[in-house]
Parts: C-alpha cells; sequence; structure tokens
C-alpha cells in the first residue's frame, strides 16, 4: 500500500500541514490573544513567549486527526471552550450583531449559490 503513495503529494500535504499551524499560531498570537496580558489563574503578565507557545498548544491539539477523525468537519464552539480550553465571545448574546451576521451569511450564500461558487474570501479590498 505504501509502494503506491506518491511521495510528492505526500509532502505536499505535510507541507500543507505544517503551513496551516504556522498560520494558525501567527494568528492567534497576533489576533486572539492580542489584548491577553495577564493570565487568569495566576494574575502573571502574559508575554509574546507564552502567547506563543499556547497557540502552539492548540494548534498541536488540533493537529490530532486521531481526535477530530476529519479535516471536513467543524469544531462548535462549546468543543473549542471545553476541550481545547480557548475563550471564544458568542456572537448569539448580542442580538444586534447576531442579526446582521446571520443577513450577511445568507447574502454571502445566495449569491455563492447565483454564481456555482464553491468557496469565498472576503477581504478588506474584495466584495
Amino acid at each position: 500500500m505504501l509502494n503506491k503513495l506518491d511521495l510528492g503529494e505526500l509532502y505536499q500535504f505535510e507541507q500543507a500541514r505544517e503551513l496551516s499551524i504556522d498560520l494558525l499560531i501567527k494568528w492567534l498570537t497576533q489576533y486572539k490573544f492580542k489584548n491577553w496580558t495577564i493570565t487568569e489563574t495566576r494574575g502573571v503578565e502574559v508575554t509574546l513567549d507564552m502567547k506563543r507557545r499556547r497557540a502552539g498548544e492548540i494548534a498541536a491539539l488540533l493537529n490530532k486527526p486521531d481526535k477530530w477523525h476529519s479535516h471536513g468537519r467543524a469544531i462548535d464552539a462549546k468543543t473549542l471552550r471545553e476541550e481545547v480550553k480557548l475563550k471564544i465571545d458568542s456572537f448569539e448574546e448580542d442580538p444586534e450583531l447576531y442579526k446582521s451576521i446571520r443577513n450577511y451569511f445568507e447574502l454571502l450564500r445566495d449569491y455563492m449559490h447565483r454564481e456555482a461558487l464553491h468557496s469565498f474570501l472576503h477581504t478588506r479590498e474584495y466584495f
């Protein structure tokens, strides 16, 4: 079975996995943890190294195929809060924000369906 694997393709998969880990660490550190200044339990000042280390722990946990079984399966907020120990704000608690996000989602979904798009990336420069 191993002889049938395309080593080039396997290498691409490994590189994609490493890129996703690197990007997750970068994004968590830069955006999610940007206002994290004091640890919750010990009251210690949070350093950049601590943010990177925590982001690495999260990336390693999310990169366990034996735990998640599929790359295409969504991980809900409850699981991220309880198992990954990631603090997540719920936009559902803000009725105005929730309505705005749902409206945007419906509009985007309709647009993608009309244009036969399978994926779409909304950026500041496009859409």
